[in-house]
């Protein structure tokens, strides 16, 4: 597999602060950030433009698209609020909210009309009912061992994936300082918490942000130490470790790309490398050219896209500065 990344695009003007979640809508066709400034910026990724902006006085940590949208945006506010931004013709953005957490929303996940919100070491899922959100479960916490029982809970990454034979929606959790990801089965109207062979055999600490490969057989694990670790969902084997230094004990953002064949991570030192996951071998560096961000440490954030079968778009932004770039291969 080559891979060679090359920038297309810079975006400068939407935040005056940290950049903190980075999102493509289901066709590519926009690119929404949200920043530590209180902005959720909508772009356009093909020219750079800054198409539409939210503004307020908290601090944006989290956002998706809903579903499979083009025109809503869902963000996890700093004070415990979600925040659904729709694109009309009528106004510029149709705003509503509610209030979920007592905690910052640092992660969110949608699937057909279920919402996935976590919130230090809560996770709730909502159901959208008559342009409602009404929740629908609040999930127990992870199991607890001799090793982690004392250690702090709290969600890293939120994943919806769809469960063989009976194509059930399974919502994969992992939470930092408890490694295993924990499955929990929707029924109906119930969170069915699932221990799979994958979640008794992972023993590992210090888990952090996550990818599901497309296929959904496998996931890959951000650790805040040393790198990153796949493993296939069942029977939970290890396939690959790729050492990559983080810099910092903090959460790093890993990402599967190209089908699957390949992973992208970051770290806080402003590296962003491409492996092939079949091989190991490392594809491709992306370097950052800002001559003001060489003193700087980095936190990458990252999201991909398949715009069309030769043409693929992979965002990537700088937490600590006003900078979003998008590169294109």
């Amino acid at each position: 597999m080559v891979l060679r990344y090359l920038e297309a695009t810079r975006l400068t003007r939407g935040h005056t602060s940290g950049v903190s979640a980075l999102a493509f809508s289901a066709h590519g066709t926009y690119l929404a950030s949200a920043g530590l400034d209180g902005k959720a910026c909508i772009w356009d990724p093909a020219d750079g433009r800054l198409l539409h902006v939210f503004s307020n006085t908290v601090p944006i940590l989290a956002l998706t698209w809903e579903n499979s949208s083009e025109d809503t945006v869902i963000c996890g506010l700093q004070d415990g609020n979600i925040v659904s931004l729709v694109i009309t013709e009528q106004v510029d953005l149709l705003v509503t909210g509610f209030r979920a957490h007592s905690y910052p929303i640092e992660c969110l996940a949608t699937f057909n009309d279920l919402l996935a919100s976590g919130a230090h070491q809560e996770v709730r899922v909502w159901r959208k009912t008559d342009s409602e959100w009404v929740q629908d479960a609040e999930l127990e916490g992870p199991p607890k061992s001799s090793f982690n029982r004392l250690l702090q809970v709290v969600v890293t990454s939120l994943h919806w994936v769809i469960a063989a034979p009976r194509d059930h929606a399974v919502l994969m959790v992992t939470y930092l300082n408890h490694a295993i990801p924990v499955a929990y089965q929707f029924l109906g109207k119930c969170m069915c918490l699932i221990f799979s062979n994958f979640v008794r055999s992972l023993t590992q600490s210090d888990s952090a942000d996550a990818s599901i490969s497309p296929d959904a057989e496998h996931i890959a694990i951000s650790n805040v130490i040393s790198g990153f670790d796949v493993y296939s969902i069942e029977p939970g084997q290890a396939i690959c470790s790729f050492g990559h230094t983080v810099g910092e004990y903090r959460k790093v953002p890993v990402l599967f790309i190209h089908d699957g064949r390949a992973l992208v991570g970051g770290n806080v030192q402003g590296d962003v490398h491409l492996w092939d996951v079949q091989s190991g071998r490392k594809l491709h560096s992306l370097l950052h050219q800002s001559e003001q961000c060489r003193y700087c440490r980095f936190y990458w954030l990252i999201d991909s896209r398949i715009i069309s079968e030769d043409d693929r778009v992979l965002a990537l932004a700088v937490q600590t500065l006003s900078l979003e770039e998008v590169m294109h291969n």
